[in-house]
């Protein structure tokens, strides 16, 4: 499913345009809840960022900067499968041992590379991606995380 972030018009009422990061840590479902607030900064003049899985930012269109992480497997992006019945001992071990700790060490030199050469003004990620907000902290700028 292929994304395009909103128009290229719009203004900034006076104000300087900012650089916005949007950073995600998974799939799909950990970058669209963030897409609609990208949308309307991008109407408002702001230049746009996205940071992630590759897979999932070869669906998506109209960014003004690409940072893919990983290599391209699928041009429509990866499948999200089936639902699994909850199970909240899995969900709180995933956390733990994936998003928290090998996910999070890989993010944070990503996204701090990504900081260091494209200086954005802010960060948004979502709320697992722990490295884009410990890079964030380690760069001091400001960062919002979606829930």
């Amino acid at each position: 499913m292929a994304h395009r972030v909103g128009s290229t018009t719009g203004s900034t009422r006076g104000r300087a345009a900012r650089r916005v990061l949007f950073a995600f840590a998974g799939g799909l479902g950990h970058l669209a809840p963030m897409l609609p607030i990208a949308d309307v900064l991008r109407g408002a003049g702001h230049r746009i960022g996205v940071c992630g899985d590759a897979d999932v930012l070869a669906g998506t269109q109209g960014f003004d900067a690409y940072f893919p992480e990983g290599d391209t497997t699928s041009a429509s992006g990866r499948s999200i499968g089936t639902l699994a019945p909850p199970d909240l001992d899995h969900e709180y071990s995933v956390i733990g041992t994936h998003f928290a700790d090998v996910l999070a060490s890989r993010r944070f030199d990503l996204v701090r590379e990504v900081v260091d050469r494209w200086h954005p003004d802010l960060l948004i990620c979502d709320e697992m991606d722990f490295g884009a907000m410990t890079a964030a902290e380690h760069a001091a700028f400001p960062a919002w995380w979606s829930t």
